[in-house]
């Protein structure tokens, strides 16, 4: 069994460089919530896989401490355009390359981590507010067995509005 947790980056700040945007205060609480919620399904988290823009590298630095990941990776191709076939070919790059990561979470941007949780899943269900996440369960071996529509949800976590 692998689970896959999806979260879109936390708030961010308005920024002439959209790669630059530093996450809010109140981006960098739910992003803080989410890891701990995340923490508090129990899943041991073994890597935590996120864009190299600053508010999605900010948000996985955060959900790592809460979530006690040790390892974050970097994908510069999750901060714009892309397939499921790469998203599924990173997956099975990092998930694969260690014969114990059971769970790994991605950190992204909308509407590519959105897109991706519904392609899983096989059903148009989540639009993702920033530093929501939900988590996508398969009933596989290897990461690299994962296909679109093979997932099941596990859970969801959502934000009131402040």
């Amino acid at each position: 069994m692998k689970t896959l947790i999806l979260m879109r980056h936390g708030n961010a700040a308005d920024a002439y460089d959209d790669f630059a945007r530093q996450l809010t205060n109140v981006g960098r609480m739910r992003a803080t919530e989410t890891g701990r919620r995340i923490c508090a399904t129990g899943l041991k988290v073994s890597a935590v896989i996120c864009s190299d823009a600053l508010r999605a590298k900010t948000t996985a630095q955060i959900v790592s401490r809460e979530v006690g990941a040790e390892t974050i990776v970097e994908r510069h191709f999750l901060y714009s355009d892309y397939t499921t076939d790469d998203f599924l070919g990173m997956l099975e790059q990092i998930g694969d390359s260690s014969a114990c990561a059971e769970c790994l979470v991605v950190v992204g941007h909308n509407p590519y981590i959105s897109y991706n949780a519904n392609t899983l899943l096989g059903k148009a269900y989540f639009g993702f507010a920033p530093a929501e996440a939900v988590g996508i369960s398969f009933d596989v071996d290897r990461w690299g067995t994962i296909a679109p529509g093979s997932g099941r949800l596990g859970f969801s976590i959502e934000h009131s509005l402040l």
